[in-house]
């Protein structure tokens, strides 16, 4: 199972919330733990094609009007744009 688009993302997140508590080896744990990757997967995609268009300058902007530290700031682009 592939997620497409954000109605599928939703769709899965609510079964997710439905079956999280389920006894890993039933068929609900499985259920869970493929739900569980296809989610992440999902989410990677999303969070890759967003940063591919956010610029430095776009994040330091956002977190100052949030009123966010300027430690925290450095601290969010340092891990946000520096490559290991």
């Amino acid at each position: 199972m592939k997620i497409k688009n954000e109605t599928e993302y939703q769709k899965a997140l609510e079964r997710m919330g439905e079956i999280f508590f389920a006894q890993p080896g039933t068929p609900e744990g499985d259920e869970v733990e493929q739900l569980n990757k296809t989610i992440l997967e999902y989410e990677k995609s999303i969070s890759d094609s967003i940063t591919e268009n956010v610029t430095e300058a776009d994040v330091r902007a956002y977190l100052q009007d949030q009123g966010t530290s300027p430690e925290m700031i450095e601290k969010v682009v340092k891990e946000t744009f520096e490559k290991p």
